[in-house]
């Protein structure tokens, strides 16, 4: 064995070790940062709408449950009807959506199966404030109206899922909604999206009002 091969050979392990290393870093990468489903709840279609095969709570990762996600099977086409708001003026706003082409069959099929596809436990959400729309209200003389509504804000997690919140400043300040609806009574308030996991929730809060309040002041000089 000459020189020249010595070299190769005691670089060959070392090679082989950075490949080992880097094949398990990606695997354990993708298993804790990757979007599932760890819940999934089918409620009865009470209404009998035609076409619509399922409505289910899915839960996230043992972190986010979305609830009443409505599965409808038209022409063998199987599609999902996910939370969103209805203006008065019939315009339609997603508040919640499936980002990706995964995310979005990873729901269907655990709608179509009745059971999650990660059963217990999942790798941790992360997430990231993906746009604030500042929020301004004009009543029919052209003067800005007065509004407890500051802000939109959407927030992704994952890069799979995102979801829409609102930033209202209430009786004791500025706090973030959630996607919710009224009753069919119109005398209460029914969550959409439930966070699980408190400290997410508290994290995500948080940065939300430092970014409008960062975003806000911001604004109000370049208007000045």
């Amino acid at each position: 064995m000459n020189i020249k091969s010595i070299k190769i050979f005691y670089k060959a392990p070392v090679l082989f070790a950075l490949i080992l290393y880097l094949s398990v870093s990606f695997a354990v990468g993708s298993k804790n940062n990757r979007i599932a489903v760890t819940e999934v709840k089918i409620r009865h279609n009470q209404k009998n709408e035609p076409y619509l095969t399922a409505v289910a709570d899915i839960t996230f990762n043992n972190a986010i449950k979305i609830k009443k996600i409505q599965a409808y099977e038209v022409g063998g086409r199987f599609f999902l009807k996910l939370p969103e708001y209805v203006s008065k003026s019939g315009n339609v706003y997603p508040q919640v959506i499936l980002l990706t082409k995964e995310s979005n069959e990873l729901v269907k099929e655990a709608i179509r199966g009745q059971s999650p596809s990660a059963p217990g436990e999942a790798g941790e959400l992360e997430y990231k404030i993906t746009g604030i729309k500042l929020y301004s209200d004009f009543s029919s003389d052209g003067k800005k109206a007065a509004s407890n509504l500051k802000a939109f804000a959407k927030v992704s997690f994952n890069d799979s899922i995102e979801i829409e919140s609102r930033i209202l400043d209430g009786r004791f300040g500025l706090w973030v909604a959630w996607p919710s609806e009224k009753s069919e009574k119109g005398d209460k308030w029914a969550d959409r999206v439930l966070f699980l996991d408190k400290k997410l929730k508290d994290s995500v809060e948080k940065e939300l009002l430092e970014r409008y309040k960062e975003y806000s002041n911001t604004s109000g000089k370049k208007s000045n």
